[in-house]
């Protein structure tokens, strides 16, 4: 590979990751700068469970098979 080409490839790649880098750190500024959402640390250990767990199924889960 010509030095050219290698210089000019480092520094593309380089300016992409730099570029990335800075998306990232302002993605997260913003992120911090928002409410955060308060958590009822007394309630954490209730569960709501949907209704159709809470229903008995309409069909068997066993396999019956037939004796050999």
């Amino acid at each position: 590979m010509p030095i050219w080409l290698r210089k000019f490839t480092y520094n593309q790649l380089q300016a992409h990751y730099n570029k990335q880098n800075e998306d990232m750190k302002r993605a997260q500024s913003k992120s911090k700068s928002k409410d955060t959402t308060n958590i009822d640390m007394a309630n954490t250990n209730k569960v709501n469970v949907p209704d159709f767990v809470k229903k008995r199924p309409s069909y068997s889960s066993t396999i019956k098979r037939p004796n050999q």
